[in-house]
């Protein structure tokens, strides 16, 4: 698989006081809806049969959330919980390249559409994760829009629905690189059976495992941890383009 030639133009720029509020206020929501549904997910003596390596994974993505949560990223925990959420209901990852400063790698990847309620209208923050290494993943791609499709650039758009976040973590070279620029989008292409139990059978969440189109098109930077700072200039272009990845979309029964 070969990349477009690429149009982005660099540069990490401070995102405004109001914009961050606005974050922060989605992710401590977010979490709270991903709090409920782990709850629900563990709340039963019978759960969902995702195979040993899912169940590996599925601890490693809560493992990388509690890290996430001790460094002050609620958006980032929240993210990765539902990502574990997607393994633990029987979500099976999809083969997927991304093209990584212009090598192309093959990485496993699922998405979780959370269904979120801003300013009075039902969204669903879509996730993509993408990740190498088979039980424990040693790079992980996620890239995080609260509709279909927006720009990795925080000064571009005020609506929320409108921007996306985009992180690749390096578990092994213990790296991480944010996205300043470019865009990405993510549509359900079809929904199909229910998840597994124990969220299958609870009346007050609908949980229906789906397929997605998925397109990124970036500009990422390492950052110091807790800035908005890039740490170098050397910007990082991650690019990738795929049809049918497997996910879960989860919500309030009867949406």
């Amino acid at each position: 698989m070969n990349a477009p030639e690429a149009t982005l133009e660099g540069g990490a720029r401070n995102r405004p006081a109001h914009k961050d509020t606005i974050m922060r206020t989605l992710s401590f929501r977010l979490m709270g809806v991903v709090a409920l549904l782990a709850t629900a997910a563990g709340c039963s003596d019978t759960p969902t049969n995702p195979s040993e390596e899912s169940v590996e994974l599925a601890v490693a993505f809560e493992e990388m959330a509690a890290t996430a949560n001790r460094e002050g990223d609620a958006e980032g925990a929240a993210s990765l919980s539902a990502g574990s959420i997607a393994l633990r209901m029987g979500a099976r990852p999809t083969d997927i390249e991304v093209v990584i400063d212009g090598e192309s790698i093959r990485h496993h990847a699922l998405v979780a559409a959370v269904s979120r309620t801003v300013d009075g209208q039902t969204r669903l923050l879509q996730t993509l994760f993408a990740w190498t290494g088979a039980r424990r993943p040693t790079t992980v791609l996620e890239v995080g829009i609260l509709g279909e499709e927006g720009t990795f650039d925080p000064t571009a758009t005020a609506d929320p629905s409108g921007r996306a976040r985009g992180v690749y973590r390096n578990l092994v070279d213990r790296f991480r690189w944010i996205a300043a620029s470019g865009t990405a989008a993510i549509g359900v292409i079809g929904t199909g059976e229910a998840c597994g139990r124990p969220l299958s059978e609870n009346p007050n969440i609908s949980c229906v495992k789906a397929r997605f189109n998925v397109h990124v098109d970036g500009l990422f930077r390492e950052r110091v941890l807790g800035s908005d700072q890039p740490a170098s200039d050397v910007a990082h272009r991650i690019f990738t383009e795929a049809e049918g990845v497997n996910g879960v979309v989860v919500g309030p029964a009867g949406t």
